[in-house]
Parts: C-alpha cells; sequence; structure tokens
C-alpha cells in the first residue's frame, strides 16, 4: 500500500463523534474537552438536540423580530427623505447584511446603510479588504441586534486617510467629539485613537492602516423607543454632520470614471412591497 493511501480525509463533525464516544474520563481532560467545546461553539457538530431553554419564548421572539426588522426600512427611509430634503447630493451606497444561508434558516445579526455624496467613491464599506483596495468615505447606520445597539458612524480609507491634513483630522475629531476614533488595520484589528496627536503620529509610523472609524452607539431601547420623529431627526442629523465634515475637510476622494453610479445593494426581504 501507498503511503499516500493511508491517509484520508476526516471531517470535524465525525472528529467531535469520535472525542464523544472515548470514556468519560477522557473527554474531562483539559485537551479533549477544550476541544469538543471549540467544535460545539464553531457548530462543526451533528446533530446534538435542543435543549428547553433554548426553545423557551420563541413563538413570542418571532413575532418580535418580525415587527423590528419590517420598522427598520420604514425608519431608513424617513431618514433618507430628511437627509434629501436638506442635500440632495446626499445617495444610499450600500445596504449590508448577514444571514444569506441558501440551504439553511437564518436570521440576520446585523444590517447596515451606509450613505455619501454622489460624486464620491463608494467603495469605502470593503476598502479594508485587502481584494478591494479601493478609496471610498461613507456615513452609516449600523443595527447590530446580537448586541441589541445601533451604530452611527463615518470611514475614511485608504490613501484618502493620509491626504488628510492634520488640522482637518483634528477639526473632525473636534466635530464629532463624543464619538470615538479608531484606525483599521489590513488584518481587521482595531486600535484605539486618543487624539488627533495620537491618530498623526500612528500613521505617520506605519502603513499597515487601511481606514479611520469615527462610531458612536446607542442601545436599542434608549433610543429606538423614543418620539418617532425625535429618532428621525436626531439620526439623520449625525449623518449629516459626518457627511459635511467630511466633505469640509476633503476627507474623501472623487469618483475615478466620471457618471459612475454608486454601488447599491438590494434591500431583499426586508423592504416591504407597496
Amino acid at each position: 500500500m501507498r503511503r499516500k493511501d493511508l491517509v484520508k480525509w476526516i471531517g470535524w463533525r465525525n472528529i467531535h463523534q469520535m472525542l464523544m464516544s472515548l470514556p468519560k474520563d477522557s473527554r474531562e481532560t483539559d485537551i479533549i474537552s477544550s476541544m469538543i467545546e471549540s467544535l460545539e461553539s464553531e457548530g462543526l457538530t451533528g446533530f446534538m438536540g435542543f435543549k428547553e431553554p433554548e426553545l423557551q419564548g420563541l413563538p413570542s421572539f418571532v413575532k418580535r423580530y418580525q415587527t423590528v426588522v419590517s420598522k427598520i426600512p420604514q425608519l431608513m427611509e424617513d431618514i433618507e427623505s430628511y437627509m434629501l430634503d436638506k442635500d440632495p447630493e446626499i445617495v444610499p451606497t450600500k445596504f449590508w447584511r448577514d444571514g444569506r444561508a441558501q440551504k439553511s434558516a437564518d436570521v440576520i445579526s446585523f444590517c447596515d446603510y451606509a450613505y455619501s455624496y454622489r460624486n464620491w467613491a463608494s467603495a469605502g464599506y470593503y476598502a479594508t479588504l485587502p481584494w478591494v483596495g479601493k478609496e471610498g468615505s461613507f456615513a452609516m447606520v449600523s443595527f447590530q441586534f446580537d448586541e441589541g445597539k445601533l451604530y452611527v458612524w463615518g470611514r475614511v480609507a485608504r490613501e484618502t486617510i493620509r491626504n488628510v491634513t492634520t488640522d482637518s483630522w483634528k477639526r473632525i475629531l473636534d466635530g464629532l467629539s463624543d464619538f470615538k476614533a479608531f484606525l483599521l488595520t489590513q488584518k481587521q484589528e482595531e486600535e484605539n485613537v486618543i487624539d488627533v496627536v495620537d491618530l498623526s503620529d500612528k500613521l505617520d509610523r506605519s502603513t499597515e492602516y487601511v481606514a479611520v472609524d469615527i462610531r458612536k452607539e446607542f442601545p436599542f431601547e434608549m433610543f429606538l423607543t423614543r418620539e418617532p420623529n425625535k429618532t428621525v431627526k436626531e439620526l439623520a442629523d449625525y449623518l449629516l454632520n459626518i457627511l459635511l465634515l467630511f466633505r469640509r475637510e476633503n476627507a474623501y476622494s472623487p469618483k475615478e470614471k466620471e457618471g459612475e453610479e454608486p454601488e447599491q445593494e438590494d434591500l431583499g426581504h426586508l423592504i416591504k412591497e407597496e
């Protein structure tokens, strides 16, 4: 028998079954128990049955979840209308969500709505990915359902972050003083930014940074349960302020091609048909 015939592929599910078939004393050793726990946390197992707490209150959860995801597009449509009344050059550039599995039931854990000006490069949402490598600045509202939080944030990406002067970065950070700033690396790791001196120093010392993110977070219950018009106005004003600061301080790159339309994503099942 050839040596390569002695080697065969085995799936993680099979490995989990093999580990679970070991005697209890063996399964409880640090190495084996850690391996079992890792496989189960990543879903790399066969069917392990349901636990009663996992199924408790499920009908109520589904109804509440459906209500929430149906109201979010309504909220964002009102926000877009508000912003367009203030400045018709603002356009939606990206909608994104997770939960697109084709062979299993899924629930989205987040959805993001990004905006920029019509003449801006709009690849910023993906600009940090190494196979994209394009410029792009935007302002965004992000609904993080698994955290129960709403984020308002702006991003300046790629070489644009180094083309912005220190004075301009200072005015941007001062104008968004209640936001937190981060530098994003090529490895998708975040580093806190203390102030404009810290930002400039880090950008001067390293070329590994691919974006500056400026974010503010709100608990769902605190922000979304207020009077509807107040919620719309405050969110829209945050987005407008970010975009206006970026435009005033030249924290963006223009589109490469004249007449290029912003990339947009189908809103899918989150949009209710009229």
